[in-house]
């Protein structure tokens, strides 16, 4: 694959460490119960009666509310990027990652009034290739694990945490999408535990603000001719975002470039410290 942003593809995905392929990515969730819609068959999940027939402002609006309750959270998503040939078929095998990660949010705000991260664990399979990445922005410390003999301290100094694109920063990113004409926007359906906003052709504005979550954009100056097909689903339970799946289609340098891939959010606030990082120092 070409060196464009095809690279970021692969490690952005979400909050990424600089010039390295060790991610210390989160998507996260929010709400005050531990369990979410994912963990429980649909038909168990009791919803109450004012969650139902909402505006699409007021699932934006309460879906914002819900962040803060944020504690922690545990996801995962996979995504695949492919090459495809003049019939629009893949070649090769393409690039897949799988990540899950774990995410501990403080009582600290932001400028614009938004919980921090204090601390992010994830487990990163790239083509076969595992890492592991903790950071504790607390004690400003990054481990790394890219030799399956366990989490040791990075010193260097060419590595720096980003945590902008984290599920707070998707939320933000995602309400900014009530600004746009209504040609542009996601268009909402209602399920019995969900809200679904899909956008489904070319829509450059809409792609740049989703952009975060997994890192899709290959060429960013080209992005109106980006195909999009993107579903969010909103849970009735809590508002928090259970699942964003997606398939994006870039043709860059005359060569086209597919990518498909699933958000998951698995749990919520049901971590209060992450085991995996329990003895380091």
């Amino acid at each position: 694959m070409k060196n464009k942003k095809i690279l970021a593809i692969l490690l952005s995905l979400g909050m990424m460490f600089n010039s390295t392929a060790c991610n210390a990515t989160t998507k996260t969730s929010t709400g005050q119960t531990k369990t979410t819609v994912t963990q429980q068959k649909q038909e168990e999940v009791k919803i109450p009666k004012e969650n139902n027939k909402l505006t699409e402002q007021q699932v934006f609006d309460k879906l914002k509310k819900s962040l803060e309750n944020l504690k922690s959270v545990t996801a995962n998503y996979k995504v695949k990027v492919s090459q495809l040939d003049s019939a629009g078929k893949e070649t090769g095998k393409g690039n897949n990652v799988d990540i899950t990660s774990k995410i501990i949010y403080s009582d600290k705000k932001d400028k614009d009034g938004f919980k921090t991260v204090a601390k992010m664990y994830d487990e990163t399979n790239i083509d076969g290739v595992k890492t592991k990445a903790y950071v504790d922005m607390i004690k400003n410390k990054i481990y790394l694990d890219s030799d399956q003999k366990g989490l040791k301290e990075y010193t260097g100094q060419d590595m720096k945490p980003q945590t902008e694109s984290s599920y707070i920063g998707m939320v933000k990113a995602f309400s900014l999408s009530t600004n746009l004409s209504q040609d542009k926007r996601f268009k909402m359906t209602e399920t019995d535990t969900t809200y679904d906003f899909t956008y489904k052709g070319k829509n450059g504005d809409l792609f740049y603000m989703v952009d975060g979550l997994f890192g899709l954009g290959i060429e960013l100056t080209q992005l109106n001719d980006v195909e999009i097909n993107l579903t969010y689903k909103i849970s009735k339970k809590d508002f928090s975002i259970i699942e964003v799946t997606h398939e994006v289609k870039q043709t860059v340098d005359n060569i086209n470039y597919k990518s498909i891939g699933q958000f998951k959010l698995l749990s919520i606030n049901d971590i209060k410290e992450i085991e995996e990082a329990k003895d380091l120092k």
